[in-house]
């Protein structure tokens, strides 16, 4: 699978798509689910320039860190949950 890296809020949702086999993304629209889901803290961009990414300090999803992670890292991390991530796992 190849990487697909976080440059705007729809590789990031694509990214996801492609990341995270393991949630409940098959028939929902990816962009809803971003946005009910991270956007609130992570902005529609992914800069996390939002009033409660800035609170929360979020991570920049299109920074270095985060785009260095491998597809497997990013989809534990996001089915995990990690710090003020909720999990995003099927239950």
């Amino acid at each position: 699978m190849p990487r697909i890296a976080f440059r705007n809020s729809t590789g990031i949702l694509f990214c996801l798509v492609l990341a995270l086999p393991n949630i409940v993304w098959a028939e929902g629209d990816t962009a809803q689910l971003y946005k009910a889901n991270c956007a609130v803290c992570h902005a529609a961009d992914g800069s996390g320039n939002s009033p409660s990414g800035k609170a929360l300090k979020s991570k920049d999803l299109r920074a270095d860190e985060a785009q260095k992670k491998s597809d497997a890292e990013l989809a534990d991390f996001i089915t995990k949950g990690q710090g003020k991530c909720p999990p995003l796992a099927r239950n």
